[in-house]
């Protein structure tokens, strides 16, 4: 499910991503934890007080469960005015009686409720959202998935302007010994919606007890790193 962007979107010069994977499920947690750092540099400073919706500090999200397409980051991020036009819609779902839209909304508003207010001043040019995921295995393995918007929907990557996205995978010594699946960078099509294309890799490799896996791109494409413990 996705949150559809009607306010005019807050252009950007740059992004920088950066997730760590915790291999918590080897350790006596039932999920692994996934520290997300996201700073978003903005073309012009902010020319009001912003309010920004992120996951609740310390409190990682159960993607599997609260958000079926592991996207969070549909929400991490999102200002309070787009919230408001997706309140705006569940009234008019209301008024003409439409279950199917109403059932929509209600489930994504009430995933709201999992995150919690930031507000920026004016004049801030460099946003800085940090948040924990809780990445649960595949059903029956030991496989995880994980899936990063870089920026996210409420920002557009100017021409010209860069996304550097860095994450950090277990890597195949012990304790970790996992195997990595994919690691891609999806270029989305002129609707915001990943294509097969993917993005060129700056770094993929093995260093120590992690896989560290880097991309730059103009642009704000899908990451996705799926992994599994042998």
């Amino acid at each position: 499910m996705t949150i559809t962007i009607n306010a005019e979107k807050i252009n950007v010069s740059w992004v920088s991503l950066t997730a760590t994977i915790l291999s918590s499920s080897k350790f006596g947690q039932e999920y692994d934890r996934v520290k997300v750092l996201h700073e978003i540099g903005l073309q012009t400073p902010l020319q009001t007080d912003e309010t920004f919706y992120i996951p609740a500090k310390d409190k990682p999200i159960d993607t599997r469960t609260n958000f079926p397409d592991g996207n969070i980051t549909n929400f991490a991020g999102q200002r309070f005015k787009d919230i408001q036009d997706e309140l705006e819609k569940f009234a008019q779902a209301v008024k003409d009686g439409n279950s199917q839209v109403m059932d929509e909304m209600y489930q994504l508003l009430r995933s709201t409720t999992l995150l919690a207010p930031v507000v920026y001043s004016a004049g801030t040019q460099v946003l800085t959202f940090e948040y924990e995921l809780a990445l649960y295995p595949e059903d029956g393995s030991n496989t995880f998935n994980l899936a990063l918007w870089a920026p996210m929907p409420t920002f557009n990557v100017i021409p010209g302007g860069q996304v550097v996205a860095t994450i950090q995978a277990p890597g195949t010594l012990a304790p970790f010994t996992a195997t990595l699946l994919e690691a891609e960078g999806y270029i989305p099509d002129s609707e915001g919606n990943p294509t097969t294309q993917t993005v060129s890799k700056t770094l993929d490799q093995g260093l120590g007890l992690r896989h560290i896996i880097s991309w730059v791109w103009q642009n704000d494409p899908l990451f996705k790193v799926r992994y599994q413990y042998q």
